[in-house]
């Protein structure tokens, strides 16, 4: 494998042309600016992050769930609060409480917990 010419290798002394925006839109085809609500002309936009879930409302009334991360349309009066479906853990440190007979005991514990569905923590 030969290697190339040193000079190929070198850069120009000449600066680079610079980025002509209309002419790369007519490359691609488009007369004008593409509008940010296009791909969704009746409704609203929300984005889900991973181990997320949204819940739809519709004038406060529950309409249905968006279980799957990414970009997604929803209708122009539906409201979407979104909700997290890590897992919590919370440690409660030791706390001396006494039985009965007056003895000194020590409890502590680790709970962990999650949403299990995005309607729950909302509604309820």
């Amino acid at each position: 494998m030969e290697r190339p010419a040193q000079q190929a290798m070198a850069p120009s002394a000449a600066s680079p042309e610079p980025f002509d925006l209309a002419q790369r839109m007519k490359q691609l085809g488009l007369e004008r600016d593409p509008s940010p609500f296009s791909c969704c002309p009746i409704g609203n936009l929300v984005v889900i992050p991973d181990n997320h879930e949204a819940a739809l409302f519709m004038c406060g009334s529950y309409k249905g769930t968006v279980k799957t991360s990414g970009l997604h349309c929803i209708g122009v009066f539906e409201h979407a609060e979104i909700i997290s479906m890590k897992k919590f853990t919370l440690d409660c440190n030791k706390v001396k409480v006494l039985d009965l007979k007056g003895n000194p005991v020590l409890i502590s514990g680790v709970a962990t917990y999650r949403a299990t569905s995005a309607k729950k923590p909302i509604t309820d």
